[in-house]
C-alpha cells in the first residue's frame, strides 16, 4: 500500500472512532456497554474508537441498532468506512 493510501484509510478509520465515540457519549453508554450490546470485546470497541480498526459491516448493522442512528445518520458513517 502506497503512502497516501495509509494516510486515507488512517484518516478513514480515525474520522470513523471519534463519530462512534461521540454518539457513544451521547447516548450514555460506555465502551462495554456497547460492547456487551454488539456481542463483542470492549477492547475492540476501544480500537474502533481510537482509529486502529474499522468493523465488519455486519458490526455496523449492530452499532446503527444499539446507537439508534437514524437512517442519514448511518450513511454518513458508511460513507466514511468506505
Amino acid at each position: 500500500m502506497k503512502a497516501q493510501e495509509q494516510a486515507e484509510s488512517r484518516g478513514r478509520t480515525v474520522a470513523f472512532g471519534e463519530m462512534l465515540r461521540s454518539r457513544r457519549v451521547k447516548v450514555e453508554l460506555t465502551q462495554a456497554q456497547l460492547a456487551d450490546k454488539l456481542s463483542v470485546t470492549g477492547p475492540l470497541i476501544s480500537q474502533y474508537e481510537s482509529g486502529k480498526r474499522l468493523p465488519s459491516t455486519r458490526i455496523l448493522s449492530r452499532i446503527r441498532r444499539a446507537l439508534d442512528l437514524s437512517a442519514d445518520e448511518f450513511a454518513f458513517m458508511m460513507d466514511v468506512v468506505e
